[in-house]
């Protein structure tokens, strides 16, 4: 049961890409969905949270209200498509992903899906608001329209609703915490071991921040560097100094400095130790999650990073940005007709379709004629590296890990998306 991507705010089941065909083919039923976005999916007021708790119902969180629905329709229903009730995989990308992980801390979906799936989407990549915040949006946009009462909301024109959501742009077109959907922030739920425990396939793209800060940076000044470092680590910034412009200049994770002179070639490997510090911040959150699952968690759980480049004229500028590995999963890749794949990406897409098929219908997505992915196991937990070449390692280098949970441990916060 696929969960389409698009900010909370647009996507379809319908994208290209997610056609299902491929995967069918290998033996198992695909499902997409499709779930209120914007403000038809994620919009409270005072006055709704009232006649939900009257209904003993969730306030708000619509969209993942319609998830559970869908998923409830799949109990019911697939059998008659040669479907298994209880064999169901939820599995979804960007926010698809998150809406996953906030399905597995949901006591509303127990019983509802056996494995899950998440891609380029972890529990706290985008705030979870409370209740109240959400509240006190929604009055302001509903004083806004012009609508004093619940009624008058209502009786609005859907373009009205739709065509300025400015109030409540930002933060709070989001899941929120409603008490009863989501009794409390997803990551602290998962904290306390208050999860759905089936087996679990997670992972990230090599460059997921492209999406949302612009194409990669091919050169960046000292002052620019350290700026970077400043704003996103305080001060840990010279720790880190120490360690990305080396990883820049020697390819490897080995101490150094950043070379301080002016030359082109210097703005070159800064941009680069910029281009893996932001993929290590995203490895970093990817980590921070799996220690959190396997401390509560019986089931396996395999991590995977993304890191093969697709073809095509802007590949050098882009990188493997965000969503770049759904047309593999899918086996959609004649869906981007622009680009020129190659033979290798084929077989590549043939793989990720195997292993995907594989954990649909086992829970662990190895199989025969793939290479040996290994479960998520101890305080160091292993990854597949999906590339040029297929290589399980650890998901951070020794000393960058030091230095993350250092960070992690003094209240910094490791992002996916920036």
């Amino acid at each position: 049961v696929w969960i389409p991507g698009g900010g909370f705010v647009s996507g379809s089941g319908s994208v290209a890409v997610y056609d299902g065909a491929k995967l069918a083919a290998d033996g198992i039923v695909v499902v997409t969905i499709n779930y209120r976005v914007g403000i038809l999916g994620f919009f409270v007021t005072p006055a709704l949270a009232a006649e939900a708790a009257r209904e003993h119902a969730p306030a708000g969180n619509y969209g993942l209200q319609d998830m559970l629905a869908a998923l409830r329709w799949v109990h019911r229903n697939i059998a008659a498509f040669g479907g298994d009730p209880q064999a169901v995989t939820v599995g979804g990308q960007s926010v698809g992903a998150i809406s996953v992980h906030d399905l597995i801390v949901s006591p509303l979906a127990a019983g509802l899906f056996e494995r899950a799936i998440a891609e380029s989407g972890l529990p706290d990549t985008v705030p979870t608001p409370s209740l109240a915040e959400a509240e006190k949006a929604g009055e302001t946009f509903a004083r806004a329209k012009g609508a004093a009462t619940l009624a008058a909301l209502r009786a609005l024109p859907p373009q009205d609703l739709t065509s300025n959501a400015s109030p409540l742009k930002g933060p709070l077109l989001l899941p929120i915490v409603d008490g009863v959907l989501l009794p409390a922030r997803p990551e602290a739920l998962l904290a306390a071991g208050k999860i759905a425990d089936v087996p679990v396939l997670a992972g990230i793209d090599a460059d997921e921040s492209t999406g949302f800060s612009g194409p990669l940076l091919t050169s960046m000044s000292q002052a620019a560097w350290h700026a970077l470092l400043t704003r996103e680590f305080g001060a840990m910034a010279p720790r880190l100094a120490r360690l990305y412009p080396a990883v820049a200049s020697a390819g490897a994770d080995a101490n150094g400095s950043a070379d301080s002179n002016g030359s082109a070639g210097a703005g070159v490997e800064r941009a680069r130790a910029a281009r893996q510090l932001h993929r290590d911040l995203g490895l970093a959150e990817l980590w921070r999650w799996s220690s959190l699952w396997l401390a509560h968690a019986r089931s396996p759980a395999y991590a995977y990073l993304f890191d093969h480049l697709e073809p095509g004229p802007e590949s050098s500028r882009w990188g493997v940005f965000h969503s770049s590995e759904l047309p593999y999963v899918f086996g959609t890749l004649d869906a981007a007709s622009a680009r020129r794949f190659t033979p290798f990406d084929r077989e590549l897409s043939r793989t990720m379709s195997r292993y995907w098929v594989d954990f649909v219908k086992t829970g662990n997505p190895n199989g025969p004629g793939v290479s040996h992915w290994p479960r998520m196991r101890g305080p160091d937990p292993r990854m597949m590296v999906i590339g040029r070449h297929l290589a399980s390692r650890p998901i951070l280098p020794a000393r960058k890990r030091a230095a993350l949970e250092a960070f992690i441990a003094r209240g910094g916060r490791p992002i996916l998306w920036w």
